[in-house]
């Protein structure tokens, strides 16, 4: 946790009035119970837990009496230079503030930034109120609450990509009549231009299998050949764009993420959906619609349970 470089932390004859408050606070601070209990699993299958308090139990405690000396504490997440980080301040009815900031995680996942920001919300809370929990605890909790989100996270993936797998092997059978893993991996890597199934997403692995159900009936009943081009109508159909509509449905999915205006960042998105390189939203096909959207839905409703970023700041917008 670190001041900001911008408004540095005043020295404390500038901060009269929050000095006295503060420390009519410190002198009512109440116990604050551990009122959730955490279960953590262990390598050998058992498992063991402990008691912590959350950001409910530390804010229904604290909150209230900041109040009641006339002071008030916010915080947001926000870019200061390069970092991600939460800023927060300590304010006072007369005006006089203190302002610092607390570093996030640039590279999390959506459930995994939400629980980071919550954490840091108690921890800024507790700092810079003099509320002392047991930090062992508090730190086990968020671990241990940071790694059962990504366990859930990496399971639902897992699942969604499991049956993208097995709607690949169907429709691969009902058109050649037999599933060869060494023939689809080898027709994917043409179709994908360089893809492999191993890396492949649900979301691609969908994409995949609308191609291969929208493939003419005379190629069925035959391995397809290994750089194998999409025939015909089917070739044009691939190769459609999107419509004004799905174009705007699209549009509207991106700016629910927070990339309304970011250009660059669309693009590495639609490139690791579809597997493909991708210059612009233009060149999106009409056969990629369906995985595409599912997988942007998908990231919206990650966004929003883990209660998303204010829509003025970058990554945020949901």
């Amino acid at each position: 946790m670190t001041e900001t470089e911008a408004e540095p932390r005043p020295a404390a004859d500038q901060t009269p009035h929050l000095n006295a408050a503060l420390s009519a606070v410190q002198a009512d601070l109440p116990r604050i119970g551990k009122g959730k209990t955490a279960e953590v699993p262990t390598k050998a299958g058992g498992k063991y837990s402990y008691s912590y308090a959350d950001l409910a139990d530390v804010s229904d405690a604290i909150i209230p009496l900041l109040g009641k000396h006339g002071l008030a504490f916010t915080c947001w997440p926000t870019l200061s230079g390069n970092r991600f980080v939460l800023r927060y301040e300590l304010l006072h009815e007369s005006g006089e503030t203190r302002v610092g900031e607390y570093p996030l995680p640039i590279d999390a996942g959506a459930q995994a930034l939400g629980s980071a920001i919550t954490y840091a919300r108690r921890y800024t809370l507790c700092a810079v109120t003099g509320v002392a929990p047991d930090d062992d605890d508090d730190a086990a909790a968020a671990d241990a609450k940071r790694a059962a989100e990504r366990q859930a996270e990496q399971a639902e993936y897992d699942k969604a990509r499991d049956d993208a797998v097995q709607k690949v092997m169907g429709a691969w059978a009902n058109h050649f009549g037999g599933w060869d893993a060494d023939a689809a991996a080898t027709l994917f890597n043409a179709w994908s231009k360089g893809g492999t199934v191993a890396q492949a997403t649900p979301a691609q692995l969908r994409t995949f299998t609308g191609y291969l159900l929208a493939l003419p009936p005379e190629d069925a009943g035959s391995t397809p050949p290994a750089a194998a081009e999409p025939a015909g109508d089917v070739k044009a159909q691939s190769e459609q764009g999107l419509g004004k509509k799905d174009n705007a449905h699209m549009f509207v999915l991106f700016e629910k993420l927070g990339m309304k205006d970011d250009r660059q960042g669309q693009l590495d998105y639609l490139r690791r959906t579809l597997g493909r390189e991708v210059e612009s939203r233009s060149d999106v096909r009409a056969a990629d619609w369906k995985a595409l959207r599912e997988a942007l839905e998908y990231d919206v409703r990650l966004l929003e349970k883990s209660g998303g970023l204010p829509a003025d700041q970058p990554g945020g917008g949901n």
